[in-house]
């Protein structure tokens, strides 16, 4: 609502508002024709300008109340014009009338140091006298009429704007003008009247308490800016003042501050220019940067709403996807709005804008993004550090990043050790040494080796920021320091030995100090024996730490063998077993001269991990599926991402075993290997169901061929153990196809056949009887069509022949014996058999024979042949008929 400013003329008479008729031509009585300047000369043709004007000595504005008005309004002219406070000095008073305008110029610097023009429409009904500015190849364009009954209006512009005031139509346009001036020296322009006020910093402040207030605020600016451009001091206009002033008090106020690229997309048009109900929208950041232009985030979903201020039925697309022709209707259009906005996000949310990997993707632009962000941060704080709430939420942020499974780089740990320990805030610190041993990445998994990336670069950072930290507040007192209070997370956690070493390794050649070397040694070495001993499982990761370990005590031999292996060995994975035990054997210059009792000492005290069990029967390589018969097999893929490259020909547990039985035998610990060999037949054997089922070809290329000719190669003895498995798996697995030879029935009696329905079918108990009468070969079943069917099911096997009589109703069925059924059978168990022969033939060896005895050898390696016998089909007096000679399964119908 306006305030009458109380415009007195000639002395005092009052004008009243809104304008009447007789009021307008007082005002004219005492005006002159305005004149416009045109070089350093000032010219009166009303043919360029044509409107009435009052010199501000001539006019008062008496309401007591209008300088208060007029101040907001001066601040709202400030914040649009981007300037500090400034202030207006009245100018004129200017009065059109039906005909008058001002064609386009620019206003003259009429005092030094003004900048811009400050116009305010007084209530005075009319029509016409539109106010057009243009700048560059922007034209903006004010229409005063609509609102000039009642209310006021007031525009403003730079100098250097050009501007035009448009033919008057009808009415009276009253207007006060005002040179406007740059408040003090001028030197912050980009901020706004509004950041000397705590207007702004209370609202923030009362919209941060609401209880559901939502995570941020976004304001939308009037330029588009480019990716490169985006930044505070790229603002124009009005925008650098908002941007700016927010910038100042958002922070203080317990927010970022952030600017971004806002897309509104819009789909589906109604077919006359508006949308429907059915429109579907959606809207992103597609950028987020901080105010020195780092983008930190990308992609965040947002809805229009969110947008204050923001009305997209008001706005005209920046693009538009015309929509294309599908079958019998054309597919929507698709609308883009974009919208350059300030985002204001609550300090202690902006851990929702943190970038997280998905799945095993590793993303280094995540990482930059989410670095930036805490770059940000931690510049913030560093510029409130005495606020609590900013101390609270960059903290719960850092705690954020550093269990974010996008790890940050080793920079950015170094600067969270810092400000953690500048704070004074153990948690946060702690959470950074975590973070040496357990990166943010690894989701609870071990890395390759405790030495690499991230660690060394986690621990080089938070052994660096502690060391200065100590140097300054403990220097001539290292030995009163209480290491555990810095690193008790490292000191506590269990079944991270290699990684403890690691980073007491990294601290060591950090500290170049004596004394604060002398006091972390004396707490870190008694805590790095008792993790080695007390580690849970060891892991190929540990490969390298242990056979350092070995290496620097390999001189006592008794801790080795009698302490450290039997302790360590029982816990090794054993993809981890089967590596260190050609490790401490390969040719190199190191120290294990006593490899031999190693090696057995490793093999005696690892026989639970390297025994084999029935799974590792079933063990494939490459992800191959293995098929026994039609029964598919579930398989067991070896993990193979440790191999080395001379490994590749022993990539299952299997081919491993046999590769470790003729290494010992080599390296003189072939008892050992017999004995783990004879432990893991026994095992197999007590284990046969798990891995029975396998196929004849993966289990004899798998493990029975290479273990038969390994053995022979080192020249093993036989061994009971040994020979109860190979007879077992011959026997009860290899042979398990061929075990019951084909029986040839008397007669026509064929084998019965089971429903598949119902357990006391009456139809197939009767085709049972007649399959199972060794004196009837044909059989005629009438029968309504469905249990025809039924029956018909039960007998696919071309050994029957099927006919459909249909000379009365029910129509019936006729099968008849084809007398095949023994060949047929016989002739697929001599195939097995021939395939089973076939698939073992790398067992005809003189070893198995040896192993196996020659009467055994002879019967489940070389397979004898069955008879050649060719029963046919007996002849049967009482049959219903003589057998023919048909071959196919069906005949048809007959009528």
């Amino acid at each position: 609502m306006f305030v009458n400013p109380g415009l007195t003329i000639d002395g005092g008479n009052q004008i009243p508002l809104p304008l009447k008729e007789d009021d307008a031509q007082t005002i004219k009585g005492v005006c002159r024709q305005a004149p416009f300047g045109h070089g350093d000369k000032t010219l009166v043709d009303t043919s360029i300008r044509n409107t009435w004007e009052l010199d501000a000595s001539k006019f008062e504005l008496r309401n007591p109340e209008w300088p208060k008005f007029f101040d907001k309004v001066l601040q709202d002219t400030a914040v649009g014009l981007g300037l500090n406070e400034v202030i207006a000095k009245s100018y004129k008073l200017l009065l059109y009338e039906p005909g008058s305008f001002f064609k386009p110029h620019k206003d003259s610097e009429k005092e030094r140091g003004m900048v811009g023009t400050l116009i305010v429409c007084l209530p005075s009904q009319h029509e016409g006298g539109d106010v057009h500015l243009s700048f560059g190849s922007k034209v903006t364009r004010f229409s005063t009429a609509p609102t000039s009954k009642f209310d006021l209006n007031s525009i403003s512009w730079f100098s250097d704007v050009t501007h035009e005031v448009t033919k008057l139509t009808s009415g009276y346009r009253l207007v006060l003008t005002y040179k406007l001036f740059i408040y003090g020296d001028g030197s912050v322009s980009a901020s706004t009247a509004l950041d000397k006020t705590e207007h702004l910093r209370s609202l923030l402040h009362k919209w941060k308490s609401r209880p559901c207030q939502p995570d941020r605020i976004i304001y939308p600016l009037d330029h588009l800016y480019t990716e490169t451009s985006l930044c505070l001091e790229n603002m124009k206009g009005r925008d650098r003042g908002v941007a700016y002033s927010l910038n100042k008090t958002c922070s203080e106020s317990g927010f970022y501050l952030m600017l971004a690229h806002a897309t509104h997309v819009r789909m589906g048009e109604d077919g006359y220019g508006g949308y429907d109900e059915g429109s579907e929208e959606y809207g992103n950041l597609r950028y987020v940067y901080t105010p020195s232009g780092v983008q930190v985030a990308s992609n965040l979903t947002i809805d229009g709403d969110e947008i204050l201020g923001y009305d997209i039925n008001k706005e005209d697309p920046d693009s538009e996807d015309e929509g294309e022709f599908t079958g019998n209707e054309n597919m929507a259009p698709t609308f883009r709005y974009h919208k350059t906005v300030v985002v204001l996000v609550l300090k202690d949310r902006l851990r929702k804008y943190l970038q997280k990997n998905v799945g095993r993707f590793f993303d280094s632009a995540q990482r930059a993004q989410n670095d930036r962000l805490t770059e940000m941060v931690i510049q913030d704080l560093a510029n409130n550090r005495s606020d609590a709430y900013t101390r609270q939420a960059a903290a719960g942020f850092m705690d954020n990043v550093l269990h974010c499974s996008t790890e940050p780089q080793g920079p950015i740990v170094r600067l969270i050790s810092k400000w953690a320990l500048e704070l004074d805030n153990i948690t946060m610190f702690r959470t950074c040494v975590r973070a040496t041993y357990a990166p943010p990445g690894s989701r609870g998994s071990r890395p390759p080796a405790a030495n690499q990336s991230p660690h060394y670069v986690y621990a080089k950072a938070v052994s660096d920021e502690l060391i200065s930290h100590l140097k300054t507040h403990c220097d001539g007192q290292e030995h009163t320091i209480d290491w555990d209070y810095w690193f008790k997370d490292l000191g506590q956690a269990i079944d991270i030995a290699a990684e403890f070493d690691a980073f007491c390794v990294v601290f060591r050649s950090s500290a170049k100090h004596e004394p604060l070397l002398e006091s972390f040694k004396a707490w870190a070495v008694p805590i790095c024996d008792k993790k080695l001993m007390s580690q849970t499982l060891w892991t190929l990761s540990d490969e390298k730490y242990l056979l350092l370990v070995l290496e620097k005590r390999n001189a006592d031999s008794e801790w080795v063998l009698q302490s450290f292996l039997p302790t360590v060995v029982p816990r090794f994975h054993r993809s981890l077993l089967w590596t260190f035990l050609r490790s401490i054997t390969a040719e190199r210059s190191g120290p294990f001269k006593n490899s031999i009792e190693l090696y057995r000492c490793i093999i005696e005290h690892g026989k639970g991990q390297l025994s084999l069990c029935g799974d590792d029967i079933m063990e494939q390589e490459s992800g191959q599926t293995c098929f026994h018969g039609n029964n598919f097999i579930s398989k067991y893929t070896a993990d193979t991402r440790h191999l080395q490259a001379d490994d590749q020909d022993h990539r299952t547990s299997c081919k491993k075993f046999i590769r470790m039985m003729k290494e010992s035998y080599i390296h003189g610990a072939g008892q050992e290997a017999l004995e783990l060999l004879q432990q893991s037949c026994q095992r197999l054997i007590e284990e046969r169901q798990v891995w029975s089922s396998v196929s004849v070809h993966h289990l004899m290329s798998n493990f029975l061929e290479p273990l038969i000719i390994a053995l022979e190669t080192i020249n093993v003895p036989p061994v009971p153990a040994v020979h109860q498995f190979f007879e077992v798996t011959l026997r009860d697995v290899v042979h398990q196809p061929i075990m019951s030879r084909p029986v040839q029935l008397e007669g026509w009696a064929h084998e019965k056949a089971f429903c598949t329905a119902l357990p006391n079918c009456s139809p197939c108990q009767a085709m049972n009887a007649f399959l199972e009468n060794s004196q009837r070969q044909i059989w005629h079943f009438p029968a309504a069509k469905y249990i025809r069917q039924h029956v018909e099911c039960q007998l696919t096997d071309p050994i029957y022949s099927l006919q459909t009589i249909k000379d009365r109703t029910p129509h019936t069925l006729v099968v008849t014996k084809l007398g095949t059924h023994y060949d047929k059978s016989l002739r697929i168990w001599q195939q097995k058999a021939q395939q089973i022969a076939h698939s073992i033939r790398g067992l005809r060896r003189d070893y198995t024979k040896s192993l196996l005895g020659e009467e055994k050898y002879n019967a489940l390696i070389i397979i004898g042949q069955p008879s050649q016998e060719n029963p046919g089909t007996t002849s049967q007096a009482n049959g219903d008929c003589a057998h023919p000679n048909a071959k196919r399964r069906r005949i048809w119908e007959c009528m």
